[in-house]
């Protein structure tokens, strides 16, 4: 339980958060204490900042209604992101109206600004208002900025790209502020105003055109703030022209104490997460990594308020956002490390830049495990003697070399039945020897049939190769499966099947595609053909390396794909012919990944390791970032299973993944083995 300390008459000196400090250091109780006089962010009822939404469109101006929305929405979402409170109007409010109570007034797209209004904005202005306008305005009304304003312009895309600072004082101007446009207005500084900004295309060149102009009445930005634009920058920009013309803003918008100091994560302030850190330490959870940084962020945001109650703005936003950086790696250090888990990635046959480094960054991470893909039916990332070698580097070896000297096990992954990459040569001659498995409508697919010989004897052979020639710590199949549910119907599967069945079958197409006992036998041989193949390769790979873990990357629904791809996964599992098995259970919801891994708990019933696929980076999805990745993980660790395997290790993951994974979550080393029962097997 934490008490809020919103305004300046509120008591801290309750809150567990100040008597955890307090019993840290205390250097951070009077951290705290120096914090106290500041109020917090202004009720939106008594903002002095107001956003005039357009609804003043002129004669024709009715397809423009859209475009006024979207710049007043994209000016709300700056003001929101830079925590300045703010009351709405409209055009038809201030002819009305005017501004009561006002001091900054934003126009973010006015293109219609009516006689009536537009003299109560002059009077606005005679009364000391402010007035910050985006890309229209009526000449009095620039005038009285004074700003000189010319023709629209027009640029391909990327030639307004970035709004540039070219000035040093004013406080708090972001040295850059990407804001995308393909229209801007000309202008120029009267003889009591200054451009304080200029744009440059996407490529950085100068443009020599005026981007902010701010002059005693206040500010003409010479486009809209665009939707596509980066919030944090626009966010930037706003506060700085605020503050300027209002300094009460620096006050409201800057966090004053703990418990505005957020939101973090799954926590509303840094004063909610410091009290759910207290109870957890009388949990006995070690969390004193999380609580000092907590005391780190806190010490941090009282010199920002110090600075600001001393006039030195630039100071106080600098420490305000290292405040907040402290206090978001406080929120991700808060996520315990669990020991024993498998922590893995998936991976291409060349993880960005190189293996050394991708493996080093992966054990600086703490995962434990990493799975590349090193051959398909038609291709290999080695000297293989049985399917072409399409690089001209042993990249295999290179991730071995990689993982022995980083100590992160490489568990190499064979694409099972899929000829992926094929060069165009080795295709036509699997296609010329009918190799390939053919639909029910005669359709060759580029997937091996896993009834032919040849294809079950290349992949025993690329399996046994791989554990032979290389000391790797693991070998997973993936894609054992058929492509569809419709073949293999190739010849030789339809003169195969059809020996099995008692009586003939005059068209076996139309009786395995509809419901029966054709298709019921036919669904059950397929799988035999998938099962029996994974027997051979296992068989094999025991007999080459008798201790290495033997895995499988599987379907997520077994008891729909296995009629639907012939993959037969469960059973595989009761059968022992997998020592642990990683579902691709890719969905950003949570509530989904959840059901999903309570199916699959229920069906491998503790017979091997589950190690649970996260799908960062599946194709055709959204993730919804590191948060998201940490909730399907935390689910994970509370169910019970074994581990995890992130698809996919990439610059992306690398970069906006792994660094908060690292603070928390696995910030320890996990030692992962498999149960000796399945070991010894």
């Amino acid at each position: 339980m934490a008490v809020a300390l919103r305004g300046s008459g509120a008591d801290p000196r309750g809150t567990f958060l100040q008597t955890l400090f307090r019993a840290l250091t205390p250097v951070w109780g009077m951290a705290l204490a120096l914090a106290l006089p500041f109020g917090s962010c202004a009720a939106v009822g008594s903002a002095p900042v107001v956003v005039v939404e357009g609804d003043f469109l002129g004669q024709g101006g009715e397809a423009m209604r859209p475009r006024a929305e979207s710049a007043a929405r994209t000016m709300q979402a700056a003001l929101d992101r830079a925590h300045i409170g703010y009351r709405l109007s409209r055009d038809s409010l201030v002819e009305k109206e005017g501004l009561p109570g006002a001091r900054v007034c934003l126009l973010p797209y006015n293109r219609a600004v009516s006689p009536g209004e537009l003299t109560k904005l002059l009077e606005f202005l005679r009364s000391g208002g402010k007035v910050i306008c985006c890309l229209v305005a009526p000449p009095e009304l620039l005038k009285a900025l004074p700003v000189r304003a010319g023709d629209y312009l027009s640029g391909s895309e990327g030639t307004y790209a970035h709004v540039v600072a070219s000035a040093t004082w004013l406080p708090g101007l972001p040295s850059t502020v990407v804001s995308p446009t393909s229209q801007i207005r000309s202008a120029s500084a009267a003889p009591s105003s200054q451009v304080v900004a200029t744009w440059r295309s996407a490529k950085g060149q100068d443009t020599g055109k005026p981007a902010v102009v701010v002059g005693a009445g206040g500010a003409f930005i010479t486009a809209t703030l665009s939707d596509s634009g980066d919030r944090a920058s626009q966010a930037a920009l706003m506060r700085a022209l605020c503050g300027y013309f209002v300094p009460q803003v620096w006050s409201e918008c800057l966090p004053a104490t703990p418990a505005d100091l957020g939101p973090l994560g799954r926590y509303a302030s840094l004063d909610e997460l410091g009290a759910r850190l207290v109870d957890r330490a009388r949990d006995g959870e070690d969390v004193m990594r999380a609580a000092a940084q907590v005391g780190t962020a806190t010490n941090t945001l009282a010199l920002s308020r110090r600075s600001l109650a001393l006039g030195d703005i630039t100071s106080a936003l600098r420490l305000s956002g290292q405040a907040r950086e402290e206090a978001q790696r406080a929120y991700w250090m808060s996520y315990p490390s669990v020991n024993g888990e498998l922590r893995g990635v998936w991976a291409t046959y060349a993880a960005p830049p190189d293996w050394d480094t991708a493996i080093r960054t992966m054990r600086e991470a703490n995962l434990n495990a990493v799975f590349p893909y090193i051959a398909t039916a038609g291709a290999a990332w080695y000297p293989s003697r049985y399917v072409p070698w399409v690089e001209d580097r042993d990249l295999l070896q290179e991730a071995v070399t990689a993982g022995s000297k980083y100590g992160v096990p490489v568990h190499a992954r064979i694409l099972g039945l899929y000829a992926m990459c094929a060069p165009e040569s080795f295709r036509q001659s699997l296609q010329a020897a009918g190799r390939f498995a053919i639909t029910a409508k005669g359709k060759t697919t580029r997937w091996l049939c896993p009834t032919n010989p040849q294809n079950r004897q290349l992949l025993v052979n690329l399996a046994t190769e791989i554990v032979s020639r290389y000391a790797v710590s693991g070998l997973q199949l993936d894609y054992l499966r058929y492509p569809d549910e419709d073949c293999c119907l190739c010849p030789l599967c339809r003169k195969a099947f059809l020996a099995t069945l008692s009586k003939p079958v005059a068209d076996l197409t139309r009786e395995v595609l509809r419901k029966g006992e054709v298709r019921e036998r036919w669904l059950d041989w397929r799988r035999e053909q998938i099962t029996s193949l994974l027997v051979e390769v296992r068989s094999a790979v025991r007999a080459a390396r008798p201790d290495l873990p033997f895995s499988a990357a599987v379907f997520l629904n077994w008891e729909d794909h296995r009629d639907g791809f012939g993959q037969d996964w469960k059973v595989w599992i009761d059968r022992g012919l997998v020592d642990f098995v990683c579902p691709m259970s890719y969905t950003p919801s949570l509530s989904r990944f959840e059901m999903y891994t309570r199916r699959q708990i229920g069906w491998v019933k503790g017979r091997v390791p589950l190690c649970q696929g996260i799908g960062v980076n599946a194709d055709g999805m959204t993730f919804g970032g590191p948060q998201s990745l940490l909730d399907q993980i935390t689910l994970c660790r509370s169910l019970g299973i074994e581990g995890w395997v992130v698809f996919n290790y990439d610059e992306n993951f690398a970069t906006k993944y792994l660094p908060f994974l690292k603070l928390g979550a696995t910030s320890s080393p996990s030692n992962f083995s498999l149960p000796q029962s399945l070991a010894a097997r």
